[in-house]
């Protein structure tokens, strides 16, 4: 009698590897935030590309007439060395395409395992 081969032990762990990794990218968007001084800190999750290439990614951000700066990591550049500031924004597009996605794989990846379980392996 021949024996039927069983999917990976770790083929759950993959998985679930693959599914966190794609729900901590996928539901979040960089949208361009304008140079203007703000009235006080601006929470959550920003990025400034600086005119020498540099990239910058913080949290907690300010911009005053002549600079940006940022609580985590303090910093503060002047606002002519800045040539975009992006905010962190989250996008409903992608979180639904993310929920529905899952699952739809999820069900694929175990039908075609439970038919090369049924089939014997061929």
């Amino acid at each position: 009698m021949s024996r039927i081969p069983l999917p990976s032990p770790r083929l759950p762990k993959m998985l679930a590897v693959l599914a966190a990794v794609g729900l901590a990218t996928a539901c979040h968007s960089w949208k361009p935030a304008p140079l203007a001084p703000t009235p006080s800190q601006v929470p959550g999750h920003g990025r400034a590309q600086l005119t020498d290439g540099r990239m910058l990614q913080f949290s907690g951000y300010r911009v005053t007439v002549d600079s940006l700066s940022a609580s985590d990591p303090p910093f503060a550049v002047p606002l002519d060395s800045v040539k975009q500031l992006e905010v962190r924004t989250t996008d409903i597009g992608r979180t639904v395409l993310l929920i529905v996605s899952v699952p739809v794989a999820l069900g694929a990846l175990f039908t075609v395992c439970e038919s090369c379980l049924l089939s014997g392996g061929n």
